[in-house]
């Protein structure tokens, strides 16, 4: 097929078929993709994209990414979701905040898929809860199909993948294949890091960023009474001495008495 039929193909799927299917997602097998899957050549390749697939990931950053691929033949039906677990924080992100997934096909042609009409439901098989927001339907040409997903904050997603439920079947590019339920029920429990932090006491204002107690007037240094007593038996030092002057130099001239006297006592013995 010429690359012109291409781009037509992939136009019909990114614009003449975006639908919305509440519980996509239903009995299809996991797959957990891990941060160094940063692309769709880095990622997982789903050797047939026809086979149900429900591939789980976190950004864990702003701008982070997450790729994987899949291989059809023409003719056949693409089918993909893209979901966030219904709980915080991805139920509070706004429109702009929520993850994108753009596709590419074999000829390189890349483009995003829009967000459609959101729902929510409960995925029976896991028992978690997702929005889905973005969804696409439509034929495929021969080829391995590139998906990336994006974001601006920090998210956990689920993108889903065909519709023929046959669990177990081989994916080539991976070494968690058999995460299972568990795996997801610990990808659904997790908060994104940046998230967390963002709401973490730890992460507050610190003790060293408040006001340092040595910083205090020390009771030691106040003593009004000894500058009383100083002040009358010492004069003060000119115009420009203060109260605080006069003690140090009347506690130095104690020191000194102090001082000669035990010297004439020696000398004396």
């Amino acid at each position: 097929m010429s690359g012109v039929l291409r781009r037509l193909a992939l136009i019909v799927l990114l614009c003449g078929a975006v639908l919305a299917v509440a519980g996509t997602a239903d009995a299809h097998d996991p797959i957990i993709l891990t941060p160094q899957q940063t692309s769709p050549a880095a990622g997982p390749l789903i050797l047939d994209g026809t086979v149900s697939f429900a591939l789980y990931g976190t950004l864990l950053t702003g701008n982070d990414h997450r790729g994987f691929r899949a291989r059809f033949r023409a003719g056949d039906l693409i089918t993909v979701t893209l979901l966030l677990p219904d709980l915080a924080p991805e139920n509070e992100l706004t429109d702009a905040q929520r993850p994108g997934l753009t596709m590419t096909a074999p000829d390189g042609t890349s483009a995003p898929i829009q967000p459609g009409e959101v729902s929510r439901f409960t995925e029976s098989f896991t028992g978690t809860k997702y929005i889905q927001y973005v969804s696409l339907k439509g034929p495929a040409v021969a080829g391995d199909y590139g998906f990336t997903v994006a974001g601006l904050v920090p998210a956990r997603f689920t993108v889903a993948i065909g519709v023929t439920e046959q669990f177990g079947t081989p994916v080539n590019d991976i070494t968690n294949r058999s995460v299972g339920v568990a795996g997801v029920k610990e990808w659904y429990a997790t908060a994104p890091p940046a998230l967390v932090a963002a709401t973490d006491p730890t992460t507050t204002v610190g003790p060293t960023t408040t006001v340092d107690p040595t910083t205090t007037v020390d009771p030691t240094t106040t003593v009004p009474d000894t500058v009383d007593v100083v002040e009358e038996t010492v004069p003060a030092v000119g115009k420009e001495g203060s109260p605080k002057t006069a003690v140090v130099i009347g506690a130095g001239a104690v020191a000194i008495i102090g001082l000669g006297v035990g010297l004439s006592r020696r000398r004396r013995r």
